[in-house]
C-alpha cells in the first residue's frame, strides 16, 4: 500500500509474479485497484507482462477508488505514512464520511485503533487522471470484479452482528458492501460506455468462477445460464441499476433489480425482498 520504495505495492505485486513463476501455484491479486493505487501503470503492465508469459496470475477489482480499513492499521502509521499514498492530504481519510484532521487522526490511532475509516486514495469523480487510473483495474481485460462486505456499524460504533435486516438506522460501511457491482453496471456501462453489458456480467460472474473452478470444481455450475449449472440468476434493468450507497450514507440498497433466485429460490420478486430466506449453501471442495 505505498508509492515509494522500499516494500512498495510494486514491489508486493512483483513477489507475487516472482512466486507464481517459481512454485507454479496461482497467485491471485486482490484488489489491485486499492493494492497498487497510485502506481496502477507499473503494476498494471507488470501482471499483463506476467500473463503473456503463461504465468498463474489472475487479478480482481472493486469499482471505487476509496478503501477501507480500520485507523490503527500499520500502514496508517509512521513519519512518512502519508508520502507513500502519493501526495493525499489528510483530509483524505474520513470518519462516518467526515475528513479528519491530522491530530484526529493521531488521537484515534491511540485511543480507538479499530474505528472505522474511508480513505480516498483516487478521486475519480472529479480528476481526469485520477478516473483513468481506476478503469486500468476496474477494466483489467479478464480481471474480475470482486468485494468484500465490509462490516456494518452501528450508530454506537459496535459491529452489527448476525443476519439482520433491515439494517439498523445509521448503519455504516464502505458503500462497496451494497453497490460495488450495480456501480459497473451504471458507471462503466450506461453512463460512460467504456464497457459493454456482456463483459461487464462476464466480469462479474463467469471470470471469478472460471479462477477458482481449478481448486474447486464445484465452482464449474457458477457463473452460467445453462442446463445443470445452479440457478443462482439475478434479473436486472439495465436502464435503471444504479448503486445508491455512498460515503455519508452508505446503507441504501442498489436499485434496478427486479428479481433474484438463489439456488433456484427467489429471494427477491418484482424488487422486493422475501423475508426470511435463505436458499444459498456453502460452496466446498472435497477433501
Amino acid at each position: 500500500m505505498s508509492t515509494t520504495e522500499p516494500m512498495s505495492a510494486f514491489d508486493a505485486v512483483e513477489e507475487m509474479v516472482g512466486l507464481a513463476a517459481l512454485t507454479g501455484a496461482h497467485m491471485h491479486i486482490c484488489h489491485i485497484n486499492s493494492v497498487a493505487n497510485r502506481d496502477l501503470d507499473d503494476c498494471v503492465a507488470l501482471v499483463r507482462r506476467a500473463q503473456d508469459l503463461g504465468l498463474p496470475v489472475s487479478v480482481e477489482s472493486y469499482t471505487y477508488g476509496t478503501f477501507s480499513t480500520v485507523i490503527g492499521a500499520n500502514f496508517l502509521r509512521g513519519p512518512d505514512w502519508l508520502e507513500r499514498f502519493g501526495g493525499a492530504d489528510y483530509g483524505a481519510v474520513e470518519e462516518r464520511g467526515r475528513p479528519l484532521t491530522k491530530d484526529e487522526i493521531e488521537h484515534l490511532q491511540a485511543t480507538a485503533p479499530g474505528t472505522v475509516v474511508n480513505f480516498h486514495f483516487l478521486r475519480d469523480e472529479t480528476n481526469k487522471e485520477d478516473e483513468r487510473l481506476l478503469d486500468l483495474a476496474v477494466m483489467y481485460p479478464g480481471g474480475s470484479i470482486g468485494s468484500d462486505g465490509m462490516p456494518w456499524i452501528d450508530s454506537s460504533g459496535a459491529v452489527v452482528e448476525g443476519d439482520v435486516w433491515p439494517l439498523p438506522e445509521g448503519a455504516f460501511a464502505h458503500p462497496r458492501s451494497c453497490g460495488c457491482f450495480s456501480r459497473l453496471f451504471a458507471r462503466w456501462v450506461r453512463e460512460r460506455g467504456k464497457m459493454s453489458l456482456s463483459e461487464a456480467i462476464r466480469k462479474c460472474s463467469l471470470i471469478p468462477a472460471q479462477i477458482l473452478e481449478p481448486a474447486v470444481p464445484e465452482m464449474g455450475t457458477k457463473g452460467r445460464l445453462q442446463v445443470g449449472c445452479d440457478a443462482d440468476i439475478t434479473v436486472f434493468d439495465p436502464a435503471t441499476i444504479q448503486d445508491n450507497g455512498t460515503f455519508t450514507a452508505p446503507a441504501q440498497t442498489a436499485t434496478g433489480h427486479r428479481h433474484v433466485l438463489v439456488n433456484g429460490t427467489p429471494i427477491i420478486e418484482d424488487g422486493q425482498r422475501n423475508g426470511g430466506c435463505l436458499p444459498g449453501r456453502p460452496v466446498r471442495r472435497s477433501v
